[in-house]
């Protein structure tokens, strides 16, 4: 990698005319660098612009905000000034799937094409790595096929390099098996444990500090940050550079790191390792089986109550504020603090006997001061939004850099979650970014509304960001159609989703499968597939209907791609993150404008909190959060120059909310050629390729470079 540059210059100086800025143009520019080097780059106009934007903010040390549409090529945007500068670079993307893509393709070619060595680490999140000491203390597993994959992660271990999990592509992800043999922050010795200098996790840790490039996902870069919030020593190392990638997700997935979350599952798992570790490393220092089994059976009953008393259903989710019975749960709270006080006074009576017993200790005392706050709650019958001196929403709201939390409660298969909630993490965000004082660069096809970044910026809590939108290179008008029907019932009616479904059968029969649909509820998800089945059989037309909840999101996307007539029914989990090419898609359907449901006791407390600082939840708050989803899930129709189809919205709101909201959804979309007119959309949708075409296509494709986006 080049050496580092001189120090940025500061704003002042900022200009076109910089030896970076000037290197960066003529590499974009036709006939530049990248065009001589790689036969598969097509010069862009908006990557150029993007590019260049990246090379000021790097000089300058500031903050940009790029909206850039599908195939402007955001990863050669913005790592290649970085290149350029000489730079070290920290990429947070959305999830692994994207993470993967970065670093195994996108980063080698890129630096392949420049001529470049870098060091590039990839590093994902604690519970990717075999942890050798938890590896070599399995006793127990939940099922039979767990012995045959313990023995594979056993060989696994050693002989790799990494410890990542992900290289055993054969043992699904959610197994029961992996919190047996990786490691939590609650049960790692750290530096005292015996196998710490083979540790993979630390090992990956270690490299990451010394990486020019580091890639992760935006779980690790919070927790990260989170760690660094809280006076701990951060998981990341400082760079120059951070790009923050698919930043429309980064406000949704913070709230998991910058709040409280008390659960009986997690209290009936300290229960089972101080039974295991008690009765190993102290035998006799308790009654290990009777203060676990009380502790256990207190937190089994506390949930219990969650659903009998409150009359919660799994996967109820309730503020405080709207459980007026919350006192009746005193009983079971005070039962569990006296079992967790029992586990306490063992485990410090058994202090310095073993590592692994003494980590107990933190965990048990964490769980009892949790609870203490919760039973203060149910005591006074109030906070279910507190500020920072446990004020309520409305006296917190002017202190914007002090946002409140709301408390609230989920109910679970077979455990409760009590959560306590930060209704922004902006302050915490802004803090840090001023704190480091580098360059920052976040970035998605879908950061505004309208081209208005107001929401996004409030979001993150940075509003003097310089903010660029560069449109798609794709000619969406001559592309595909965005089909919006006058005459379905209001998204609220119960014969809605039918209906939904009876619309779009023509495309879905023209199109011969070809078609995802994507839901806002379950519910919907069944009966549209249930409906599409009954139109297919009714006009004989052969379709395998795939929906939600019959696979892994993977395995339900791979059959879709891979077997012809097929149609895809899901909901929220498959409108972002999904790239299907080609001729296996060719029509997306949604059928209402993916609005959070306003009795979500974080949406509310949001709304009253945006009201009570003089703001208008619905339009600063709510369509903006549903124009951005709604953006990403019609993203999923054309990925491509060859792609063509249509993309249909349900949702007649879209015209009786013209004035209010309506518009602002259509202008926020893609330049679709909008029609209402279902011939029009028709005419969209290619013929299925017969299967001569499809193998001369594949052969094409096979034979030619990939095209560099």
């Amino acid at each position: 990698m080049p050496e580092e540059a001189a120090k940025p210059a500061n704003e002042e100086c900022r200009t076109r005319d910089s030896k970076l800025v000037k290197l960066v143009h003529d590499a974009f520019s036709p006939g530049g660098l990248l065009s001589r080097k790689l036969s598969s780059f097509t010069p862009r106009e908006s990557q150029r612009a993007f590019a260049e934007a990246v090379a000021e903010t790097i000089e300058t040390k500031g903050t940009l905000v790029a909206e850039a549409g599908t195939g402007t090529g955001k990863t050669f945007a913005y790592l290649v000034p970085a290149l350029f500068a000489g730079i070290r670079v920290l990429v947070s993307t959305a999830g692994k799937p994207l993470q993967d893509q970065l670093y195994t393709k996108d980063l080698p070619l890129i630096l392949r094409t420049l001529g470049l060595e870098a060091y590039t680490v990839q590093l994902r999140g604690r519970s990717n790595y075999i942890c050798r000491k938890r590896l070599e203390e399995v006793d127990w597993l939940p099922t039979k096929e767990d012995i045959d994959f313990l023995r594979d992660i056993q060989i696994f271990a050693a002989t790799s390099e990494t410890g990542d999990r992900s290289e055993l592509k054969h043992i699904p992800e959610n197994d029961p098996i992996w919190p047996y043999v990786t490691s939590t922050k609650e049960n790692c010795p750290g530096t005292k444990c015996p196998l710490f200098g083979e540790c993979f996790l630390t090992k990956a840790r270690r490299e990451a500090k010394q990486a020019d490039i580091l890639v992760v996902n935006h779980h690790l870069f919070l927790s990260s940050l989170a760690m660094s919030d809280e006076g701990a020593d951060e998981i990341l190392p400082d760079m120059p550079l951070t790009v923050v990638d698919e930043a429309h997700q980064l406000s949704s997935i913070a709230t998991n790191f910058f709040g409280d979350v008390l659960s009986t599952a997690a209290i009936s798992d300290l229960c089972r390792d101080t039974q295991s570790l008690g009765k190993s490393k102290a035998q006799d220092g308790a009654q290990w089986d009777v203060i676990t089994r009380e502790a256990d059976a207190s937190a089994k009953d506390l949930a219990l109550a969650v659903a009998t008393k409150l009359g919660f259903a799994e996967g109820d989710r309730k503020s405080v504020e709207d459980i007026a019975e919350l006192p009746s749960l005193m009983p079971e709270f005070s039962r569990l603090m006296s079992a967790l006080g029992l586990i306490e006074d063992a485990l410090a009576a058994n202090s310095g006997r073993d590592t692994d017993l003494d980590m107990l200790l933190p965990r048990c005392e964490r769980f009892e001061e949790q609870l203490d706050s919760w039973m203060h709650i149910a005591e006074s019958g109030s906070g279910a939004a507190s500020g920072p001196d446990n004020g309520n929403a409305s006296e917190a709201a002017e202190d914007i850099e002090n946002p409140p939390h709301v408390r609230w409660i989920q109910e679970g298969k077979t455990s409760v979650r009590f959560c306590d909630t930060p209704l922004s993490f902006a302050p915490q965000l802004k803090r840090i970014r001023e704190e480091k004082g580098e360059a920052w660069v976040f970035t998605s096809a879908t950061l505004s509304v309208a081209g208005d970044f107001s929401h996004f910026l409030s979001e993150i809590g940075l509003p003097d960001a310089r903010t660029e939108t560069w449109p798609s290179p794709f000619d969406y008008f001559n592309l595909a159609s965005f089909y919006l029907p006058r005459d379905l019932p209001n998204p609220n009616s119960p014969e809605f989703p039918s209906r939904v479904a009876e619309r779009a059968w023509p495309l879905v029969r023209k199109a011969e499968g070809r078609t995802l649909f994507l839901c806002t509820s379950l519910r919907s998800v069944d009966i549209i597939a249930d409906r599409i089945s009954e139109l297919a059989m009714r006009d004989g037309t052969k379709l395998k209907i795939l929906r939600q909840g019959d696979g892994t999101r993977k395995g339900l996307l791979e059959k879709f791609r891979s077997t012809p007539h097929t149609v895809l029914v899901g909901s929220m989990s498959f409108w972002e993150g999904i790239d299907i090419r080609g001729e296996a898609l060719s029509v997306v359907v949604i059928d209402r404008i993916p609005f959070s449901p306003p009795d979500d006791p974080i949406v509310a407390a949001r709304c009253n909190w945006i009201k009570s600082n003089g703001g208008h939840p619905f339009l600063d708050y709510q369509v903006p959060e549903a124009v951005t989803l709604l953006r990403q899930g019609a993203g999923r129709l054309i990925r491509s120059e060859e792609d063509r189809g249509v993309f249909m919205l349900c949702d007649s709101r879209v015209f009786t909310r013209w004035g209010t909201y309506g518009r602002s959804v259509v202008e926020s979309l893609p330049d679709f050629c909008r029609t209402t007119d279902e011939a029009r959309a028709l005419s969209f949708i290619p013929d299925s390729p017969a299967p001569e075409q499809k193998h001369q296509a594949r052969k094409r494709r096979r034979g030619r470079s990939p095209k560099v986006s």
